[in-house]
């Protein structure tokens, strides 16, 4: 069975990871397996380097743009939607499937491939809340939104024969939307690539450096910390977003707090494994629709402590079953001391994080997708 994979690449963010495993998964499933994307991104070398994920160096791609523009992913769902036509015409896919974007597929002859969508995103609005903290959105802005969602209802299409969510809450969101019943298949990670190391006094937030993310609650909670750990930022940029970091970094000196926090700005794959191995806590405080990295942080032995406003509270965590929950910095710092100076907690916790993890491995992760593609 041929299947064209429609999305976004070049950002090494999360999106890109779970296409990553969606294609690794199929392959090694018998599929055949191509992308339609935004720019010409090689992605075998993208996706083993950022994911430590190997495909065949034969792995077809179609792109638009230029792979120097990947990182400024601007009006992105047109450019897979003529990325998309082409492969689909050249290609004659029995499956296409997209992320995050139900796009108009138009199937040369009679033959009409089957559209299934794997969405992860469910909560609109979040992005404008989000960048509303740090001021007004400049007219800039807000024209291109507007001008980026009448493009995208351009491309996009109600006539899906498969969806599916990474949540029960982005499923639930879908089916009010699509009015049709949708699959649930939480987003996977391949836990055998994240082990403990040698532990230390270390919390971790990994995550793209975006708004929505509040990293800077993270860095607030750990300065409040009597236990005073050291803390790891690890996430990629996006060019259009650095004035966020530099924001992280003047809240940092502004705190003191210099030679306790170290930035990993589009750290490399090895480098974060070697991170988060070495932590024993990592920290969730923003907007996140399921979340890799906190799957990815849990098998390598961190204990996740997370915002009780988001999906990971209730999906991951299982409200306290498998971590721990905060509402405010103090709370989360009282946590953390609570972790680093109870070493019993300690080890009940990352063996039940550790236990957790594997139920989102990407082994029974592609079992479950191969199954919904092929019934």
């Amino acid at each position: 069975m041929k299947v064209c994979i429609g999305c976004v690449l070049g950002r090494a963010q999360g999106p890109d990871h779970t296409e990553a495993i969606v294609a690794d998964s199929l392959i090694k499933h018998g599929f055949d397996v191509c992308f339609a994307t935004n720019c010409k991104v090689d992605v075998v070398k993208h996706f083993h380097n950022n994911f430590g994920i190997c495909l065949p160096s034969e792995t077809r791609v179609y792109g638009v743009l230029p792979s120097s523009l990947a990182t400024y992913p601007s009006f992105a769902p047109v450019w897979v939607w003529t990325s998309l036509k082409r492969a689909i015409k050249k290609e004659k896919p029995d499956v296409v499937f997209c992320d995050g974007v139900p796009y108009r597929v138009k199937a040369p002859g009679r033959s009409k491939p089957t559209v299934a969508v794997y969405f992860s995103e469910p909560i609109a609005g979040e992005v404008a809340r989000a960048h509303a903290k740090f001021g007004k959105q400049p007219l800039y802005s807000r024209i291109y939104s507007i001008v980026f969602e009448r493009l995208q209802q351009m491309v996009s299409s109600k006539n899906i024969d498969i969806i599916i969510a990474n949540s029960k809450a982005g499923a639930a969101f879908y089916e009010k939307v699509f009015k049709k019943s949708v699959h649930i298949l939480p987003s996977p990670v391949d836990t055998a690539k994240f082990s403990p190391g040698k532990k230390e006094d270390l919390v971790t937030h990994v995550g793209i450096f975006d708004p929505r993310k509040k990293i800077e609650s993270v860095i607030e909670g750990v300065a409040l910390a009597r236990t005073k750990p050291k803390l790891s930022l690890v996430g990629n940029l996006i060019p259009t977003k650095k004035w966020y970091l530099d924001f992280l970094r003047s809240k940092v000196k502004k705190l003191g707090m210099e030679d306790r926090v170290s930035f990993h700005v589009n750290a490399s794959f090895s480098e974060l494994c070697g991170i988060v191995s070495r932590s024993k806590i990592c920290v969730s405080a923003g907007v996140e629709y399921f979340s890799l990295a906190i799957i990815e942080q849990m098998a390598a032995g961190c204990v996740p402590i997370v915002s009780r406003s988001f999906v990971p509270w209730f999906e991951i965590v299982d409200k306290g079953k498998y971590g721990f929950g905060f509402d405010t910095v103090e709370e989360l710092a009282c946590t953390i001391d609570k972790v680093l100076t109870n070493q019993e907690l300690y080890n009940t916790m990352q063996r039940v994080a550790i236990k957790r993890a594997k139920e989102f491995d990407v082994k029974v992760f592609g079992n479950r997708l191969v199954d919904i593609i092929s019934n």
